[in-house]
């Protein structure tokens, strides 16, 4: 499945040049890592972006940031649970069965390419870029 996992610039590291493992953990009473399904996203709402300010507003910020990955690149013995977002999005999806420590250690392995990350700007889904994580690009 192509999914997106939704990242906050706070929690990006100035320092180190990455996102910290806070972006991609476990989190809730019953842990799981969120992501949205990039295919139900296009079928219900005109694009990615909208449909993150849609049902995303709060959790990524504005504009929003996002990493668009594969999850057959995640470890073979995680689960995937459709399981409706508290917004009411049918696209959201839980990853269980991974701990922190696999979590971190997979994101680390992507986390070093500014590039793979996406932005919203003007609608429209673009490359993040270090200026706009650190200046007003953004």
């Amino acid at each position: 499945m192509d999914a997106i996992r939704l990242l906050h610039r706070r929690h990006y590291d100035y320092r180190r040049r990455r996102f910290t493992s806070v972006a991609f953990k476990n989190s809730g009473e019953n842990p799981g890592i969120s992501i949205i399904d990039c295919d139900c996203i296009l079928n219900n709402s005109n694009s990615i972006c909208s449909h993150i300010r849609k049902f995303y507003q709060r959790t990524a910020g504005e504009p929003p940031i996002y990493w668009r990955f594969n999850t057959e690149l995640l470890p073979n013995k995680i689960e995937l649970e459709q399981e409706n977002s508290a917004s009411g999005d049918e696209c959201h999806y839980n990853i269980r069965g991974m701990s922190d420590r696999e979590a971190r250690k997979f994101f680390k392995s992507y986390n070093q390419k500014l590039n793979l990350f996406k932005t919203c700007k003007n609608g429209n889904s673009v490359e993040l870029e270090e200026e706009d994580l650190i200046g007003t690009g953004i």
